[in-house]
């Protein structure tokens, strides 16, 4: 996939998250990890939600997982976006990184191929020079 739709703002990113936009930028899937617990954390954060530590190293996954929980999107969250409904909204249990759950979409599948559990890979979608975002498809053998 390649190219954003006209008008869709990019992702923004701030002191916790920028290590995570940077692996994007170069197809790497880096997870937030705390290096006092052994925590994964998705959504990046300045703190673990475990223990409250501030020491973090970032993990690359291997992007395979499964389907945790998913809805169909009927309204687009975005105008530019308007002309892709409907679309699946996913949150994906990686197989690796202790199971972290990562909110995505599933790309190159009708939204009725979405069930819990369906096993995806990771795809990336390059919206522009220097900016991916992670996305999923069904995973093939």
């Amino acid at each position: 996939m390649n190219g954003a739709p006209q008008g869709l703002p990019f992702p923004e990113a701030d002191a916790s998250t920028a290590p995570f936009w940077e692996g994007c930028a170069q197809h790497r899937l880096l997870v937030q990890h705390c290096t006092r617990c052994g925590a994964f954390s998705y959504p990046p954060s300045a703190l673990c939600a475990k223990c409250g530590s501030r020491e973090f190293d970032w993990v690359e996954s291997r992007g395979r997982g499964e389907v945790f929980t998913y809805t169909i999107a009927h309204h687009a969250a975005h105008p530019a976006v308007k002309d892709q409904v409907p679309y699946g909204v996913i949150v994906v249990r990686l197989d690796d990184c202790g199971g972290v759950l990562l909110t995505s979409n599933l790309v190159d599948a009708p939204v009725e191929a979405l069930r819990v559990g369906l096993r995806v890979m990771l795809v990336w979608d390059d919206l522009a020079e220097g900016v991916a975002l992670p996305r999923f498809a069904i995973e093939r053998p």
